[in-house]
């Protein structure tokens, strides 16, 4: 049975995109705690607390949602190729949420 080379190039394709989306994800994920951790715990005698940029948060939240649900696509489409090329299913690991 030869390989299929069209099964191949979509899943190369996809999960170059799913790489490309990860790391704009965690860029923007990243900035988003740099934000968040400024505003945290920055005090002194006279300064009550650091202002937090409630919009500029929000954007960046709203940002990394939906890069992460463009992540999600992608990677199922990258899976929908992966049998007919025979390549590893890619993986998005869930973090428990426990808080």
């Amino acid at each position: 049975m030869s390989e299929d080379f069209e099964a191949l190039g979509h899943y190369i394709a996809a999960k170059e995109q799913a790489e490309r989306i990860a790391r704009e994800r965690d860029m923007t994920l990243s900035t988003l705690n740099r934000l968040i951790s400024n505003a945290v715990g920055s005090r002194s005698s006279s300064t009550i607390a650091t202002d937090l940029d409630i919009a500029k948060a929000r954007e960046l939240l709203e940002k990394a949602a939906e890069l992460n649900q463009n992540l999600h696509t992608i990677v199922q489409e990258a899976n929908n190729y992966a049998d007919a090329c025979k390549r590893q299913k890619l993986e998005i690991w869930q973090i428990p949420t426990h808080y």
